[in-house]
């Protein structure tokens, strides 16, 4: 049965579901969820941060939405116009079973690299539509659509290239004269038919961590196919689950008639098990599985059942002894003090002795002031079968990696990096840092960037911006201002 059959059959099968507590999926934008995850952390509902596709429920989705009008002084508005342009949600439907926003997906950005000497105009023209919500009681979803066209300065340019997509977006084709087309769709339908199992499946990109980085599985990739299974324990003490994933390479199965030829796919298998005895603490250990799934020397797919394996770390020790699959396990952490002080961590290794480790703390004054320094270093982890690592040619297929992308440190495997973050906003002003340095096989990186925001509606977080970001590397010094709904994670720092 084809993906594409299977996400048919599940939504069909949740329109037939009736339960009664309600779950909503948490807003996929990394920079705005950690200003309100303290918030959060202290819900009685036991939200592992950690794991993928955090949810709450919607009594604490709603106070939040509250807490968030309050804190940017935002004034009850008499007329239609005025509610959805500066208070609600552009569209809102609620019938109590059924309640679904949609907002505007927009990016409007212009701006101009002084280093450049061409004096090109940078800008993103993105359009699209994000709508989010729940049907009957515990089934959550949400669903999203960018275009975009995009002139980028020399170091995105170079780093879009060298992936052959957009980092975090898709694919492209050429636009005018240097320029980028490209878009980026995703979809998610979660349902939970019981008090200790859940399921989800959707086309997105999943994450596992409590920082900025993930030494594990990471969003600055581009979207793809996955299915999940979960189970909750103790009350939600305890939480297992279970992910497959559909990744592509960049290189083609071989001509195989007049059509395009298929990339060529690969499956990952990931384990997550994590335990929260109280509020204050988030504990987990992570398992993740890269499946090579084509042959060349037959030129046909290949299945391996520990793609579907639930067990966790049998694949893991199966790929000491096959180059067909490719292991890695790790653990991370999260604690908080005071209700506004977070320590966090994760620690890694895979079948090749690699290693990686993650320290970082942050400090937020009731979503206003936001202070975070995170430490990341990743040494020979990761195997990545680019052609230029060395690699044996059985490694090809198995590697770790989405579109030459490295699925957890968006850096690479082999790499140091320091990271500070601050954001500040006071009412509706909001202002934003943010400090990479690091250190990838003796070349070292220094990027800055800033920008003051003015928030029109922080109910999908439309604002005004303007900003600047500076690269060492490629002596960039990037102006920019414009007009954006924030609904998902975009990264520049590469």
């Amino acid at each position: 049965m084809s993906f594409k059959h299977i996400v048919i059959s599940s939504v069909f099968l949740l329109g037939s579901l009736s339960v009664k507590a309600q779950s909503y999926i948490l807003n996929q934008n990394h920079t705005f969820n950690k200003q309100w995850q303290s918030v959060l952390y202290f819900e009685p509902n036991y939200t592992h941060f950690g794991s993928s596709l955090p949810s709450m429920d919607f009594e604490s989705k709603k106070r939040v939405d509250s807490i968030k009008l309050a804190r940017a002084g935002v004034k009850e508005r008499k007329t239609w116009f005025g509610r959805k342009l500066l208070v609600e949600p552009f569209v809102k439907v609620d019938t109590g079973d059924f309640y679904m926003e949609i907002n505007p997906a927009v990016n409007g950005k212009f701006g101009r690299d002084l280093n450049d000497k061409t004096d090109e105009t940078l800008y993103t023209n993105t359009r699209g539509v994000f709508l989010q919500g729940h049907l009957t009681d515990k089934v959550s979803f949400y669903s999203s659509f960018y275009e975009n066209q995009s002139f980028f300065p020399q170091y995105m340019d170079s780093v879009i290239r060298s992936y052959s997509v957009v980092p975090g977006e898709g694919r492209y084709k050429g636009f005018k004269d240097g320029g980028f087309d490209y878009a980026m769709a995703s979809g998610v339908v979660q349902f939970k038919p019981t008090k200790w199992l859940g399921a989800a499946i959707g086309h997105d990109r999943l994450n596992y961590r409590h920082g900025y980085r993930s030494l594990f599985l990471s969003d600055h990739l581009m979207n793809y196919p996955f299915m999940k299974l979960k189970t909750t324990l103790l009350g939600g003490v305890v939480n297992y689950e279970t992910v497959v994933t559909w990744f592509q390479e960049s290189r083609r199965t071989p001509d195989v008639g007049p059509a395009e030829d298929v990339l060529i796919r690969k499956n990952g298998n990931f384990h997550y098990l994590s335990f929260k005895p109280s509020q204050h603490f988030e504990l987990g250990v992570f398992e993740g599985s890269i499946f090579k799934t084509w042959d060349d020397l037959t030129g046909k797919q290949v299945f391996n059942y520990g793609i579907v394996n639930p067990l966790p770390f049998y694949n893991y020790t199966m790929a000491e002894d096959s180059p067909d699959i490719y292991g890695i396990i790790g653990a991370q952490f999260s604690t908080y003090f005071l209700q506004s002080t977070q320590v966090y961590g994760q620690i890694a290794t895979d079948e090749n002795g690699g290693s990686g480790f993650q320290l970082g703390a942050s400090y937020n004054y009731e979503g206003l002031f936001t202070l975070g320094l995170e430490y990341n270093k990743t040494k020979e982890l990761y195997r990545a079968s680019n052609g230029n690592d060395g690699l044996p040619e059985e490694y090809r297929y198995a590697d770790y990696q989405h579109f030459n992308q490295p699925l957890g440190n968006a850096w690479g495997g082999d790499t140091e990096e320091l990271i500070a973050r601050l954001q500040f906003q006071y009412k509706r002003f909001l202002i934003r840092t943010q400090i990479n340095y690091s250190t990838d096989n003796d070349n070292e990186k220094r990027i800055l960037r800033g920008n003051v925001g003015y928030i029109l509606n922080p109910s999908y977080n439309a604002h005004f911006y303007v900003g600047g970001l500076m690269h060492s590397q490629y002596n960039t010094e990037w102006l920019s201002f414009g007009f954006k709904t924030a609904l998902r994670s975009n990264y520049l720092d590469f």
